[in-house]
């Protein structure tokens, strides 16, 4: 009995202090929106703007006395700068955040893993690939060691390792970790991480292109895009990029007919999606038009080759 009553007592201490902290949070928040009166000042106030004074709070210490709330609004500032492509703030923030939560919590801790994916993320997307593969690969052994080789978890640490291979031109690589996904996604009962499963197949699809297996590509892609197509509709942006994705492979192994039929149904979808000048648009343009060139109809290309080099050029 007086066992289960300090175990109740914990939780009641741990339920109270996150109570504290999540008031702190949005505290902060609330007194930081309030500071900023773009009525006074007669202009509009950006978002870089608003995230530029939170970090100067933060950098100033407001929540030295209290580290685990430092490290959450750390993490949601610097997540926020990712957004804006703002890579450079975005990682310093989200460092600090994972160097407090190292300090605070087991290796192990979800609240590590939290900031070490963030991390890995922008790492990735500034394109220091070195560096975002050594966090992938940290948070492949963290996902394997916490929640098992067979969970959905580890599936997405195994698709990102795969997709940073990928970048970094080690298509083997990238190919393995992504099939290894795909299997994983494979076993999660029906309907929890179908969506995944498509995401990671078409990922292993494009890394099969790069690779010029095409039948494989194919593969993986069509079974990606019936997933897309069946969860999501074809009014989606990743049914859209899949079609395209597929159509592409299907033009590499010479099967124009399936290719110009895919495109010709993926151009005025991504032109509704995207917008007509949009670099996702613009490839598709651009595969529409070598079908055209390649069935000796340059006249039927030159409108898709021009929209598509205007895009490119603005």
């Amino acid at each position: 009995l007086v066992g289960g009553t300090g175990a109740a007592t914990r939780g009641f201490v741990r339920a109270t202090a996150e109570a504290r902290r999540a008031e702190a949070i949005s505290g902060f928040l609330t007194n930081l929106l309030a500071s900023v009166r773009p009525d006074e000042q007669g202009r509009t106030v950006t978002v870089r703007e608003v995230l530029d004074g939170a970090r100067g709070r933060l950098v100033a210490g407001e929540f030295a006395g209290d580290p685990e709330t430092e490290a959450s609004l750390a993490l949601v500032i610097g997540h926020s700068y990712e957004g804006l492509g703002q890579y450079d703030m975005a990682r310093e923030l989200i460092e600090r955040s994972l160097d407090l939560r190292r300090g605070l919590h087991h290796p192990d801790d979800p609240r590590v893993y939290q900031s070490l994916y963030r991390l890995g993320t922008v790492l990735w997307k500034q394109g220091t690939l070195e560096e975002a593969l050594a966090v992938r690969l940290e948070l492949a052994d963290m996902t394997e060691r916490t929640v098992g080789p067979a969970h959905l978890d580890h599936a997405e640490s195994l698709s990102n390792l795969g997709n940073t291979y990928a970048d970094m031109g080690e298509l083997g690589l990238a190919a393995e970790q992504l099939r290894q996904a795909v299997q994983v996604a494979r076993r999660v009962p029906p309907g929890d991480g179908e969506l995944d499963l498509a995401r990671f197949l078409n990922n292993l699809g494009t890394v099969y292109f790069d690779q010029e297996a095409f039948v494989q590509a194919i593969a993986a892609l069509e079974e990606a895009l019936r997933i897309r197509g069946r969860r999501l509709g074809e009014e989606n942006d990743t049914y859209a990029i899949t079609l395209v994705n597929l159509a592409n492979a299907q033009l590499r192994l010479g099967n124009l007919d399936d290719a110009e039929r895919m495109l010709r149904r993926a151009v005025p979808l991504e032109e509704r999606i995207f917008g007509e000048d949009h670099p996702s648009t613009a490839y598709a343009y651009s595969a529409l038009a070598e079908v055209l060139l390649r069935r000796g109809s340059p006249e039927g290309a030159e409108p898709y080759v021009r929209r598509a080099l205007a895009i490119r050029a603005a």
